[in-house]
């Protein structure tokens, strides 16, 4: 049996029936989140009206000062971490004690900045948040000298050929964070310059691996997450590279000492070190590794109830930073950015309840989220702002992949507005179509979905169905009726359907699709009504079932699985269709590629789709199950063959009505 949580959807199908006929009303956009107004860390420097310019003596009197550092240091305890290392060799993979080594390495003597070429001095103005946010900035960089992870300030630059980045602050609505953005200037910038060959390449976790995770340990699954404090300035940069990592505030100079947020090599440097830790506690615990995993500077892991690993793994990933002076942050009453031993938290962005298996946003993203479809549904939009919205949705879509059907005419907004990047633009009727959708998804009293377990093969006993359609290189080649059919088969391997829908004469000859291609030639929309054929005939046999459905034409199988067709918006809403149909039944539909003609079904579908080489047999099938079918809707469709995003929500209807008959 399949259920809706198969594919990640609520059990309740009155919930996803009001994302999908949500209309978007006008409101007040929520104003930008203003930074919770915390107790400086440094109340001895003075507070000034504004944060532009040169700063007054005063206030530099009383800022911490730190010299360049003349040897690289780190406050790692180098020495309690390579004994480690060696103690636990004979437990790790060769390329694990490898990398422990270059992470040695780096602690030791700097890490690399993989510069191809050598760089010239520059200097590169704030953003104007660094000023807007001074305050805030000026605490921060303050709190970085006093821990050694910067130099300065100065009023000449410290090194010959230094390099003056731009300092930007972000406003993360809790805190705001300076930035150090080598990324200018365009074309010769620290990144730009970057050796991305040299670069070990990053796996890190992901939201949806982990709750990957949380069904494989099971329900009431325990959770635990640990987050290193000021994780990149473990790291120190190599003297010979201080030069690249100035930046200036209010008139005065300053040295990144350690890796820079922002710097392309930072990710890949910290890395080795966090990854070293992580692999340190792993090997000297019972916890499968699919379990326990990190990214960048936060360790999640699961344990089913029943057992103990998860304490197990945190008690020695804990204890081994510990030893080695590496701080972590304490446990989080909002069980966000550390806890131990739960059933709900925030990891990697989202929460998780492992009482229900369920995800959810954070309140403060989904109320952001909702403002920026508000503002773009009711406003003009250039390419940066539609894309940072898209970004969003596609995070969401990654965790509940049946949003991705909501995508293609946002998509097609994108690519309208890449050759004027600039350029203001109001957003189609059929764009704002989808976007009614996600705000209905995302305006749900009940914030919680179902986590959605990973692709696996279709089981055994499935349902399947396999269909073929003819098409037409060119009008002058009609010489007989032609048009798709599909026959399909029980668990059991009985045959249970046939069915067979002729392309009206006009519509394959010469209807042409909004782009001016001839439908005889869109093989994947012909090959896509053909895998709607079952569901619409037959949906009362396909309630919570497997389902296969096989075609011989790969541009569905990959339209389904990605949920979009690029190029064809006719397939792109019949393959949305199939997915509505899907999360309608609480199936689970597979659609799997078949060779032409490589066993009996696809031989017979193929002969049904020609008048000409339709055989007796083929015929007295067809006529066994004739009373199945019911293809009004296509017929209509073949008339006008326009792109109607409405049709896949009629082809629900159609189905929901067939159920309740």
């Amino acid at each position: 049996m399949a259920s809706r949580a198969d594919i990640g959807m609520p059990e309740n199908w009155d919930r996803t029936v009001r994302w999908l006929r949500n209309k978007i009303a006008r409101k007040e956009e929520s104003a930008e989140p203003v930074p919770e107004k915390k107790q400086r860390a440094n109340p001895e420097i003075p507070i000034l009206h504004k944060y532009e310019g040169p700063a007054p003596n005063s206030f530099w009197e009383n800022f911490p000062k730190a010299d360049l550092p003349k040897a690289v240091t780190t406050k790692v305890d180098t020495v309690v971490l390579e004994k480690k290392i060696e103690e636990s060799k004979c437990k790790m993979l060769p390329h694990q004690f490898a990398r422990a080594k270059k992470a040695l390495d780096f602690l030791k003597h700097g890490a690399p900045a993989y510069q191809k070429s050598v760089l010239p001095s520059c200097k590169v103005a704030n953003t104007p948040s660094t000023s807007q946010y001074g305050l805030e900035v000026a605490d921060t960089i303050a709190t970085w000298v006093k821990k050694g992870f910067v130099s300065g300030p100065f009023r000449e630059p410290p090194l010959p050929k230094f390099r003056i980045n731009c300092l930007m602050a972000v406003n993360q609505g809790t805190k705001v964070r300076p930035i150090l953005n080598i990324s200018q200037p365009e074309n010769s910038s620290f990144n730009d310059n970057v050796d991305e060959f040299e670069l070990e390449k990053v796996k890190m976790c992901t939201a949806k691996a982990f709750s990957h995770a949380i069904l494989a340990a099971g329900k009431n699954s325990v959770m635990y997450k640990s987050d290193v404090k000021d994780a990149y300035k473990l790291v120190p940069a190599k003297l010979e590279d201080l030069r690249l990592q100035g930046f200036a505030f209010m008139d005065m100079m300053f040295c990144e000492n350690m890796m820079a947020f922002g710097g392309k090599p930072s990710v890949a440097n910290y890395d080795a070190v966090g990854k070293t830790i992580y692999t340190l506690a792993l090997v000297n615990s019972k916890i499968p590794s699919k379990l326990a995993d990190r990214c960048v500077d936060d360790v999640p892991c699961v344990s089913p109830s029943n057992k103990n690993w998860g304490d197990e793994f945190m008690q020695n990933y804990r204890q081994l930073c510990k030893e080695v002076n590496i701080e972590l942050a304490p446990n989080c009453p909002k069980f966000e950015k550390a806890f131990e031993k739960t059933t709900y938290g925030k990891v990697l962005g989202k929460f998780f309840d492992t009482e229900t298996l369920c995800w959810s946003l954070p309140e403060d993203k989904r109320m952001e989220t909702i403002d920026d479809i508000h503002h773009v549904f009711f406003n003009k939009s250039n390419l940066l702002t539609l894309q940072s919205i898209m970004g969003k949705l596609n995070d969401i879509a990654v965790m509940c992949p049946f949003m991705k059907n909501f995508r293609h005419e946002l998509n097609s907004e994108i690519s309208l507005r890449m050759q004027e990047p600039e350029k203001m633009l109001h957003l189609s009727y059929k764009a704002k179509q989808e976007l009614n959708v996600w705000e209905g998804f995302l305006s749900d009293d009940n914030k919680w979905i179902p986590i959605c377990p990973p692709e696996r093969p279709p089981p055994i006993h499935s349902f399947v169905f396999t269909s073929d359609a003819a098409g037409l290189p060119h009008a002058s080649c009609y010489k007989c009726k032609i048009g798709v059919a599909s026959v399909g088969e029980d668990p059991s391997g009985n045959l249970i359907f046939a069915s067979r829908l002729w392309w009206e004469k006009q519509f394959i000859r010469e209807k042409r699709d909004e782009k001016g291609v001839r439908f005889g030639d869109k093989s994947t929309t012909l090959e896509a009504v053909g895998l709607l054929l079952p569901l619409l005939s037959i949906p009362d046999k396909l309630v919570n079932t497997h389902i296969i459905l096989r075609v011989d034409n790969m541009a569905c199988v990959y339209g389904f699985e990605n949920k979009s067709c690029t190029g064809d918006k006719s397939a792109a809403i019949f393959l949305q269709a199939i997915s509505l149909i899907e999360a309608a039944l609480g199936s689970k539909i597979y659609v799997e590629h078949s060779e032409r003609r490589s066993d009996w079904t696809s031989e017979m579908v193929d002969n049904m789709s020609r008048e000409s080489t339709t055989t007796d047999l083929d015929q007295f099938t067809l006529e066994r199950f004739e009373k199945l079918g019911n293809l009004r809707i296509f017929e209509d469709w073949m008339k006008s063959p326009k792109p109607n995003w409405d049709l896949p929500l009629k082809m629900v209807e159609h189905v929901t009505t067939k159920l309740f008959m």
